[in-house]
């Protein structure tokens, strides 16, 4: 008579996988800020096409011509993480699309 003997064997568990899109990659700070910018686009789309714009925390900062004075005064002269802040040109899209770049 012979007896089979089977490990038993556990597998590891599966990661799950990301819903999609943004929210997966967005911290509480950033998704303010998405917020903030979404309510006030209308009147900047107004007072400032063009240029760019910058929030921290979900509070407004700052207004500049370039994306990189933004991104200089950010993350040199404030200190910011990239999962603080967000900085976007001032267009009809902005609300939908910010590019997440994390560190």
């Amino acid at each position: 008579m012979s007896t089979t003997i089977r490990a038993s064997r556990t597998e590891p568990p599966v990661p799950e996988a990301p819903t999609g899109g943004y929210d997966d990659l967005l911290t509480p700070a950033l998704a303010r800020c998405m917020e903030s910018l979404a309510r006030d686009l209308p009147q900047l789309l107004i007072a400032h096409p063009g240029k760019c714009v910058a929030y921290v925390d979900g509070r407004f900062l700052k207004i500049a011509d370039t994306q990189t004075e933004l991104y200089v005064l950010c993350l040199e002269e404030l200190g910011l993480s990239h999962d603080q802040f967000i900085v976007t040109g001032i267009v009809p899209d902005a609300g939908g699309v910010i590019e997440y770049h994390p560190r």
